[in-house]
């Protein structure tokens, strides 16, 4: 992975073995720990590693102040795809377009949906 890891050779097989099995279905990373032991170095590492190697990367921070807003780390998490949720299968596009507030959407989605069942 990166030879500019120092202290991470317990963790660095973890992150190859993600990577490795990916397509066989996706996978995530969680990393812990106490501030300033490289938790973001080693978040880094990966997501570069993910990245040369094809894969999309989606990253999100906590924040303290965004901690009393509820789903904000899904919301950084998910922004970035949003534009592609019309490729989802209809029943997972319209509960991420719900959840992340692209009501403009949906409205136009029932318009449509009821216009369509409406006899000419």
């Amino acid at each position: 992975m990166a030879p500019e890891l120092v202290g991470r050779a317990s963790e660095i097989p973890v992150v190859e073995s993600l990577l490795a099995g990916i397509a066989d279905g996706g996978g995530s990373l969680l990393v812990l720990g106490d501030p300033g032991i490289g938790k973001s170095a080693l978040v880094e590492a990966a997501s570069r590693r993910a990245a040369d190697g094809g894969i999309r990367v989606l990253a999100c921070a906590g924040v303290p102040s965004e901690a009393q807003f509820s789903f904000a780390g899904l919301h950084q998490l998910l922004r970035p795809v949003l534009a592609d949720a019309d490729s989802l299968p209809r029943g997972q596009r319209d509960a991420l377009l719900v959840w992340s507030g692209d009501l403009p959407h949906q409205l136009q989605q029932v318009l449509f949906d009821t216009a369509d069942g409406i006899p000419s």
